[in-house]
């Protein structure tokens, strides 16, 4: 009789199981109820088989026709019985693992040369002309009674620079089951990597230009020694004065072996390097002298230091001056969309970030150029 009962109690909670989604509030209490009293009753009937069973008892043979009914019943119901035994257990069975946010990367990405150097907007143009002057009018000379004062040519003293729009994009992909399976922002992610690659191209791309630049000064240097820094601060600019507001552009090498210059007795430093706090790109390179100057890394700089000397021609490395003498020409937004037709069948999202512009020096002698001179010069 055991089995029976216990056939007749699983088949009194699959029929719970199944009215429970209809149920009410009430109801569902005295279904609640129910179910443990037939769990009671069912654990004391197993209990009871089972020492029936060591014991040799005959049980009489189940209702086969009741017990065939009963699986046939659960299998039928098998999803909606899993289901709703996790709902009554009153939780899940295996809690997710908690998440914080995403670490984002500790090493700084794009160097802050694009947010120092000029930017103006020129949407809709075709292309972006910037006037410049490169030359003054000599002195004045003594005014002699009965001839005419030297004659300036002013056509001489203007030049002009051409910006033209190049569209720089990049691609990404993000699969969509990243949406459905994590509580982690990862597109965002995405989106934002996909912004630092435009930034980084812009980078890459005013070092080139800047470097390419034939508005330039340029100072010959052939190693990073206590003297270098003095040639170059003070070299920048015309003959009437030292011009302010300038960076020392130059790749992390040099700024290394700026640091590892010794003074005279080997120990203490001839440059102090202190890196801003809230920017570890840009900082200040001190001299005990008291001379110092700001600097900003760009990995896009060859490096002075380890550098051989080329039979052919000079070597272009750091570069010192005011970025805003630079400028770059932005023709329309940067763009980043996300777009989840493209790659539809393969279950992927497509990120595109566009930019269209065009970087250059824009004002004469803007930076000054520092030169690894040829082998043998």
């Amino acid at each position: 009789m055991n089995k029976k009962r216990l056939l007749e109690i699983q088949t009194r909670k699959a029929e719970i199981l199944e009215e429970l989604p209809n149920a009410t509030i009430e109801r569902c209490a005295e279904l609640n109820a129910e179910a443990d009293e037939l769990n009671k009753e069912e654990a004391c009937l197993r209990a009871k088989t089972s020492l029936e069973d060591k014991l040799g008892a005959v049980v009489p043979p189940a209702d086969s026709g009741a017990e065939e009914r009963a699986k046939t019943f659960m299998q039928s119901r098998r999803g909606q019985f899993q289901t709703r035994s996790l709902l009554l257990s009153g939780g899940k069975i295996a809690q997710p693992t908690e998440v914080g946010g995403i670490n984002g990367l500790y090493e700084t990405q794009v160097s802050s040369l694009i947010d120092l150097i000029k930017v103006s907007d020129c949407t809709g143009m075709g292309a972006y002309r910037v006037a410049y002057q490169k030359d003054g009018i000599a002195a004045a000379g003594a005014k002699t009674e009965g001839t005419a004062p030297a004659e300036a040519d002013v056509t001489k003293m203007f030049d002009y620079v051409d910006l033209t729009p190049t569209m720089y994009s990049t691609l990404a992909y993000v699969s969509k089951d990243i949406r459905r399976q994590s509580p982690l922002d990862y597109e965002s992610k995405v989106v934002s990597a996909v912004r630092d690659a435009l930034r980084k191209k812009a980078s890459a791309i005013a070092v080139t230009n800047i470097l390419g630049s034939a508005l330039n000064q340029s100072v010959d240097v052939t190693a990073i020694d206590k003297d270098t820094l003095e040639t170059i601060v003070l070299g920048y600019g015309g003959d009437e004065g030292i011009e302010g507001a300038a960076y020392l552009f130059l790749n992390k090498k040099d700024l290394l072996a700026f640091g590892a210059v010794k003074g005279k007795n080997e120990y203490l430093p001839v440059y102090t390097i202190v890196p801003d706090t809230l920017n570890p790109n840009t900082g200040t390179i001190k001299v005990n002298n008291g001379l110092s100057c700001r600097y900003c890394l760009n990995k896009n700089i060859k490096a002075l230091t380890g550098t051989t000397a080329s039979a052919s021609a000079a070597t272009k490395t750091m570069f010192y001056g005011n970025p805003q003498t630079a400028e770059m020409a932005l023709f329309g937004d940067t763009t980043i969309e996300d777009n989840d037709g493209y790659k539809f069948a393969e279950g992927l999202i497509t990120i595109l970030g566009e930019t269209s512009a065009d970087i250059g020096v824009t004002t004469w002698h803007g930076f000054s150029v520092v030169n690894l001179p040829k082998s043998g010069s």
